[in-house]
């Protein structure tokens, strides 16, 4: 086929099927397999219920009074929710995120190159789809892509700011603040290494987006100022296949489900990841070169920061989880997106759509089978775990096996590698939402806190033996493969003498 010529599938066709293909799966789900997503439609039902006074759960939970920076989609999902009921909500606020991210991108690259770029918009709006969508990580995808909107409706890049664009400019900050954190900070890189290259050592070119961020900032101030969580920066990277992980995680285009997906469907989503991932990488370090030489570009500045702190940056910072992955995928976007490469503005070619929309039916086909491993799951704790009571909720890679293990075994196993998610992680948290009962942890970056419950969940799994820690719990549901979930199941079963229903990815056991 000759590269330059139209495609049956050019854009935005070859996007609309590369949605159709990763989202039409969730008609026919029990229940959205994203990873974090149970934390949150938790989250959005415990609002509810403590904006409703119930005591049941002002007892043991409080809303933070202060502006939260995930608040915007968790009380946007608490409104859903009240609507729907939470599987639907959940479901719609997953595709939804991924068509408004699609649809921003799409956008933001036509405004800013001024022209179509078919492959840019294609290979940009493709991660909608992709790994922090099946992370769950919405707050963040729906901040990225109000950002993205946001750079897209700034004037001109050679004209000032003015009034009228800078009370706009404030309005979409406080947005992007609301939607999360991480998103806001990278738009906010964005934005000043822009006027940087406009005003240089001009303050008085500042001003306009100074006064912008004042809202914004006053709220982020706010929040802190209430003792929003424990300030800390943690690197987790043990060795190079971990640091692989957080750095192309981001990037890949096809996603595995853990412990569920078998091990040879893992090794082909490994396969398919590695050749999109060193084409990327080749793309990426053109555009890179291309970008340092035109200095002209407004965006050079700030997409040189979003990626050196991408490649160097802590896997945990404050309250959020991998925060220099999330601004290097920032900049990555930014520079893809505003590149003026000739071959990002070519038509896509049958092979680049194709593999785009077969990569995306192979993920859905896998979390389509994730999910019904989640309705198995979510129906044996509902059989199990007595009503209104505490499960405890632990899986494999977070009990002290996966981390230790030596590099050899590491290079076997195909989810070593990036993309794969944990469909089971949160799971039971579905059986809260549709029965009750309280949760002993959820995320501390949501706009719910817990109160002092004296629930507490074992660091490792050879405490699981103590029957201390097991009287507040009705339950334990663990997830995982062996031999690590057979060790955490028999340790479990010295203080949980109920009834036991298990299989190969998770067990379930009562407490009495």
């Amino acid at each position: 086929m000759n590269d330059s010529a139209p495609s049956p599938l050019d854009s935005p066709k070859a996007l609309v099927w590369v949605l159709v293909a990763a989202l039409l799966p969730f008609a026919f789900m029990a229940y959205p397999p994203l990873q974090d997503l149970p934390d949150w439609s938790y989250q959005a039902r415990i609002v509810n219920e403590v904006l409703a006074g119930n005591p049941a759960f002002t007892a043991d939970y409080a809303l933070v009074p202060a502006p939260v920076p995930n608040s915007a989609i968790i009380l946007t999902l608490a409104l859903l929710t009240r609507v729907l009921g939470p599987i639907v909500a959940a479901k719609l606020l997953a595709v939804g995120s991924a068509i408004f991210f699609a649809f921003a991108y799409v956008l933001f690259v036509r405004r800013r190159t001024g022209t179509v770029a078919p492959r840019a918009e294609l290979i940009g709006a493709y991660f909608a789809v992709g790994h922090f969508f099946w992370m769950g990580y919405l707050n963040f995808q729906i901040g990225v892509a109000a950002a993205l909107l946001v750079l897209a409706l700034l004037p001109e890049d050679d004209k000032e700011l003015g009034a009228a664009n800078a009370a706009l400019l404030a309005v979409g900050l406080v947005v992007v603040y609301l939607c999360h954190f991480l998103a806001y900070s990278a738009l906010a890189i964005c934005l000043l290494g822009r006027e940087a290259h406009r005003s240089r050592f001009d303050w008085r070119g500042y001003v306009p987006l100074a006064l912008a961020s004042v809202p914004s900032v006053a709220l982020g101030l706010w929040y802190a100022a209430v003792g929003a969580g424990r300030f800390g920066i943690w690197y987790e990277y043990q060795h190079i296949l971990n640091w692989i992980w957080y750095k192309a995680g981001p990037f890949t285009p096809v996603g595995g489900f853990y412990p569920v997906s078998p091990h040879a469907a893992q090794w082909t989503v490994a396969a398919m990841n590695a050749v999109a991932v060193a084409g990327l990488g080749v793309l990426f370090v053109s555009l890179i070169i291309n970008a340092a030489k035109n200095r002209r570009s407004p965006w050079t500045f700030g997409v040189a920061v979003l990626l050196l702190v991408g490649f160097i940056g802590p896997t945990r910072f404050f309250e959020v989880i991998r925060p220099s992955e999330r601004w290097l995928y920032f900049g990555v976007l930014v520079l893809l997106g505003t590149s003026a490469s000739p071959w990002l503005r070519r038509p896509i070619s049958g092979w680049l759509s194709a593999a785009a929309v077969v990569a995306a039916m192979v993920t859905s086909l896998l979390a389509f089978h994730a999910s019904g491993e989640i309705d198995a799951y979510v129906r044996d704790v509902e059989r199990v775990a007595p009503p209104g009571e505490a499960i405890m909720i632990l899986t494999d890679r977070h009990q002290g096996f996966r981390p230790t293990r030596a590099l050899d075994e590491r290079l076997r196993d195909p989810y070593s590698y990036p993309n794969w998610v944990d469909p089971l992680k949160f799971a039971p948290y579905w059986v809260y939402e549709k029965r009750g009962g309280l949760s002993p942890t959820i995320f501390p970056t949501g706009v719910v806190r817990v109160q002092s419950n004296g629930l507490k969940v074992p660091a490792t799994y050879e405490r699981l033996a103590d029957p201390a820690i097991a009287a507040p719990f009705g339950a334990v549901a663990i997830s995982g493969r062996d031999p690590y979930l057979s060790k955490m199941r028999d340790a479990a079963a010295q203080a949980f003498h109920g009834r036991e229903i298990s299989n190969d990815h998770f067990a379930v056991i009562a407490r009495r």
